[in-house]
């Protein structure tokens, strides 16, 4: 696996981009061996995109989008029409269009399959034609059972009920309904009454959320579609920038109920007022919320309960924007897990209480991604605190009217933030990241090199919980990388375990590298010796060495939160000099050294 097309190696894999920016992934010649990746469910993984904005998996909810089937007055294959009085509705010369058409007497629409889903939803559709004009309210609703509106949006900002549509827009209502009965998303003229109106729309969209993203088309009748990162797909996460890293993370869970949405059912507000989708978040749709303080001498925050198991670490973290004022975030546990750590948003300087470690990390835009972790002191089911402070204190004040924005509120059991999970009425739980292959001829059995880059994230290991894990695995002996955290931020160990000896590399402390910037690893094995190297310094070695069989996988498994640059693989045993140079300069990969050094290349 690579990121970039151009790597001289055996085995590259994983679909990964390449200097032009398309999707490389090359396999051995005998056409074996692409990785295959396992990870959970479609909207609980996230990564940052090339676009600079927090990428989900999405789901559209609606069948047939493209309303085939459709002719005057018959509704589409799978959606049922309603029509009042001299309504109508018709095709037009365009594929995917429907026409609705009524007089001041008449309505006119069609509603899709029922839903059950509780929580926050978005409908949306595209106005491409206006004949009579015709307020949003009466172009787009839901309707079955009662359901609380959250806003009216035309192409993501929002208006109001009233105003009307405008052709080449796009329209969405967002909704939160916790009814279980069925409930139907409507589109047309009249949804909320008779009313006059003749316009033409079409790729209607239903989406779990609390704005409406990217249109996915659905030609089936019968099942939903899928768009975004999904599930079984790497994660390049382009996160600082530049190359992206393949983003491998344990399981973890995000016990917040509502992530995004707070909703009185979900979240306690105390002297604060909270403005739902208020401005443009870093997953780059209007689903950001205002945190407004009161004139009340007290605390201005939210809160919600969350249980914790005493001895087990956590991290609770929030992206936060400033707004009219900088002020201060504060983050802050209670009882059980007692962590608090401010966020100064004119400086950036965190400030750590109670001995607990706060982060700060910057996602562009003005967005900032604020974390504290510690330790829960006791078995309890207790309150978790974002508010605004006016120091980095955790004391009463007297608002102003102070903002600032807020989105995507996680706490989980962990030493350290992992990426984003949204949650849309329950915890959700993002699975390990997992990407195995299987060739006959990864390697010789005698002459091999493995390399890879990463990331440590620090934050300790516990037990078999490896932070990642390179594996070139056999029948009967195998070669891996094992990354570990040692328990303290600088301390990482790096174990070598072929089976057929049980060679263990690795101290307890800094191997070279340092936790949160990018290090190079290398192992090469000549037949006898084993060596690795960290950052252009050998490390380590080992003679007397032998493998057997060790070329029948290669396994890159989760890390503690490690993102991973390159892992390669090479049929041949590199020359101390060559992996000093591979891991100790810039070069992006073998073959761009061997070039810039003017190495002879033989067949």
């Amino acid at each position: 696996m690579s990121f970039y097309d151009d790597a001289s190696l055996v085995f590259l894999a994983g679909g990964a981009a390449g200097k032009d920016g398309k999707a490389y992934s090359l396999k051995p010649t005998d056409g074996s061996g692409d990785f295959t990746f396992t990870r959970g469910t479609n909207l609980t993984a996230t990564r940052v995109g090339k676009d600079g904005y927090i990428e989900k998996g999405r789901e559209q909810l609606l069948y047939n989008t493209v309303w085939s089937g459709v002719s005057e007055d018959t509704a589409p294959t799978g959606w049922t029409g309603a029509i009042t009085a001299s309504g109508t509705f018709n095709t037009t010369s365009t594929s995917g269009q429907i026409r609705f058409t009524c007089g001041a007497l008449d309505r006119s629409y069609i509603q899709g399959q029922a839903f059950t889903t509780d929580g926050p939803l978005a409908m949306s559709v595209y106005v491409d034609e206006v004949h009579t004009a015709c307020k949003v309210g009466s172009v787009i609703g839901y309707g079955g059972v009662s359901s609380t509106v959250i806003g009216y949006y035309e192409d993501g900002v929002k208006i109001n009920l009233t105003d009307n549509v405008q052709a080449g827009k796009r329209y969405s209502l967002v909704i939160n309904r916790t009814d279980s009965d069925n409930g139907y998303p409507r589109i047309g003229v009249g949804i909320d009454n008779v009313r006059e109106g003749d316009i033409t729309l079409s790729r209607p969209q239903f989406e779990i959320g609390l704005a409406a993203t990217a249109y996915i088309e659905n030609t089936s009748t019968s099942a939903t579609a899928t768009a975004g990162l999904l599930e079984d797909e790497p994660r390049f996460d382009y996160s600082g920038g530049g190359c992206p890293a393949l983003l491998m993370e344990p399981t973890r869970t995000n016990n917040y109920e509502q992530s995004e949405y707070i909703a009185s059912s979900y979240w306690f507000k105390e002297n604060a007022t909270i403005t739902q989708n208020d401005a443009t978040s870093p997953e780059g749709v209007y689903n950001a919320v205002k945190l407004i303080d009161n004139s009340t001498e007290a605390r201005h925050r939210f809160s919600q309960a969350t249980s914790f198991t005493s001895g087990t670490d956590y991290t609770l973290s929030v992206f936060v924007k400033k707004n009219s004022s900088g002020r201060f975030l504060l983050l802050n546990a209670n009882t059980a897990f007692n962590a608090r750590a401010a966020l100064n948003l004119d400086t950036l300087e965190v400030t750590n209480i109670n001995g607990t470690k706060g982060k700060v990390e910057d996602y562009g835009n003005g967005w900032y991604r604020f974390s504290v972790s510690g330790q829960a002191t006791s078995t309890a089911s207790t309150s978790t605190y974002i508010q605004m402070q006016d120091s980095a204190s955790d004391v009463n004040y007297v608002g102003d009217g102070s903002s600032f924005y807020l989105y995507g509120a996680q706490i989980e059991a962990g030493s350290s933030a992992t990426s984003y999970i949204p949650t849309y009425g329950s915890s959700a739980t993002r699975d390990a990241d997992t990407c195995t292959t299987t060739s006959s001829n990864l390697i010789s059995s005698q002459l091999f090199s493995m390399f890879f880059e990463h990331t440590p994230t620090g934050g300790g290991f516990s037990g078999s919980t490896f932070a990642f894990e390179l594996n070139i695995q056999g029948t009967s002996d195998n070669v891996s990388f094992y990354v570990n955290n040692s328990g303290i931020d600088d301390g990482l160990n790096i174990y070598l375990g072929p089976t057929n000896g049980g060679y263990i590399w690795g101290t307890g402390t800094n191997d070279g590298w340092t936790v949160n910037q990018k290090s190079k690893v290398a192992l090469t094995y000549d037949g006898d010796n084993l060596r690795y190297f960290i950052n252009g310094v050998l490390q380590n070695s080992q003679t007397g060495v032998s493998f057997t069989d060790a070329d029948t996988s290669l396994i890159i498994r989760h890390a503690k939160g490690n993102k991973v640059g390159q892992a390669l693989v090479f049929p041949t045993a590199l020359s101390n000099n060559d992996a000093e140079i591979l891991t100790g300069t810039s070069y992006r990969s073998f073959n761009v050294m061997a070039s810039a050094l003017n190495y002879t290349a033989y067949e």
